[in-house]
């Protein structure tokens, strides 16, 4: 939890107000409008930063929350105050650490525990000059905008070139499962210059198939890689959630689903291989979890692992550590060596870190290869668009030179 502090630009403002507070109020508006928000200042007794969230209320506004990687997730401790008689909402926090965040505001939040309610009334900064949109709902055809605070180093676009990329093509499919007597969307993306002949496509799956697609940027990802001939042309399956808490903790019969009648259809329809080592199967969070369970089951179908921030820990508050599912797998002979890229950020909360770098070293000590990055972030998408990226390419060896189809 970072410490909170007093902003030297809020302390001075708050002086100024008492003199003429209309047009100190307007001329502190136009400098945020200007150099943006939140407030970045350096400690006068250390080289720590103080980074001061803003918000500009008006005469609704009764409270406000900020949330993120950075500054935290305690709807205590992140509670903005108000300047008296003002329509300004402020919070400062002290930090020593690098990292790219994104962050939300919460209004006038009632919802207690609710985080699913408190998520669909998310507001971004309206004056931060660093915001990620993306589609989530492609039936409403609705956005969600998240604005991102970079401290000390800025993320690098991945796999830039100047050239116009050759793009692959992306189908929806409609997907009824009799295990799960359910429907959900199957998105399939194609590389440029596809065929159903010659020899068959690696096949990455991933859970939270829209947003894959969309917050992660997957397809464009995809096509930048495979023009760079960093990684082969592969096909990308995107499965939609239909109960993401239910389907991806532990859920026999969504393995069943994925093994007994996704694959035999993609495997049909799709010049794709049947070799465990070019299947990879990847997700972030429950997604990350599901992919580990899945190939620890299934080490003959998918021999590759990408998980990101992956809930492996244990939810038991007097069981900390490794999900005992985890533990019991890993007590079983092993058949077949798994190829993983774990990922996790050092701003996730305790327990879900901590659970990660355990998991690491109990999967090297059964003999599978595991490659663990710890970045400087949090769970959060803007992470997970990069850590996609490092992992294809971590599990994915360069063509060096070889011939494309």
């Amino acid at each position: 939890m970072p410490v909170t502090n007093t902003s030297p630009r809020i302390q001075r403002l708050i002086k100024e107000l008492k003199y003429d507070k209309k047009n100190n109020i307007d001329d502190f508006i136009m400098e945020i409008k200007e150099k943006g928000t939140p407030i970045v200042e350096t400690c006068e007794e250390s080289e720590e930063k103080l980074v001061t969230f803003i918000y500009i209320g008006d005469g609704n506004t009764e409270k406000v929350l900020v949330l993120g990687s950075f500054p935290g997730w305690d709807l205590q401790e992140n509670m903005l105050s108000q300047i008296t008689d003002t329509k300004i909402f402020y919070r400062t926090f002290k930090t020593s650490k690098k990292f790219v965040s994104t962050y939300r505001f919460s209004i006038n939040d009632n919802h207690g525990n609710n985080w699913l309610e408190r998520s669909k009334r998310y507001q971004s900064d309206p004056y931060s000059k660093s915001n990620m949109r993306f589609l989530t709902d492609s039936e409403k055809k609705e956005y969600t905008t998240l604005s991102v605070v970079e401290l000390g180093l800025s993320l690098n676009k991945k796999q830039s070139t100047a050239h116009k990329v050759p793009q692959g093509n992306i189908r929806t499919h409609e997907f009824y499962s009799d295990i799960l007597k359910n429907t959900r969307k199957i998105r399939i993306y194609t590389p440029s210059g596809y065929s159903n002949k010659g020899r068959p496509y690696k096949v990455i799956m991933s859970f939270d198939g829209l947003s894959t697609l969309t917050s992660l940027s997957v397809n464009d990802a995809l096509d930048k890689l495979i023009f760079n001939k960093s990684i082969e042309p592969c096909v990308f399956i995107g499965i939609d959630n239909v109960d993401r808490m239910e389907e991806l903790v532990f859920n026999e019969n969504f393995n069943d689903f994925i093994i007994k009648e996704l694959m035999p259809w993609i495997k049909n329809n799709f010049n794709v291989s049947l070799e465990s080592r070019d299947a990879t199967i990847g997700g972030y969070s429950l997604g990350g979890l599901a992919s580990l369970f899945i190939a620890l089951k299934n080490p003959n179908l998918f021999g590759n692992v990408i998980s990101m921030s992956g809930a492996v820990h244990s939810k038991d508050p007097f069981n900390s550590g490794v999900h005992p599912w985890f533990k019991e797998k890993l007590n079983e002979p092993k058949t077949i060596s798994l190829n993983i890229y774990m990922s996790t950020g050092y701003l996730e909360v305790e327990q879900l870190l901590e659970a990660n770098r355990i998991f690491k070293g109990m999967l090297e000590l059964k003999g599978h290869n595991v490659h663990f990055h710890e970045f400087q972030g949090g769970h959060d998408v803007v992470w997970w668009r990069e850590e996609w990226i490092n992992g294809l390419i971590r599990l994915n060896p360069k063509l060096d030179n070889a011939k494309l189809r």
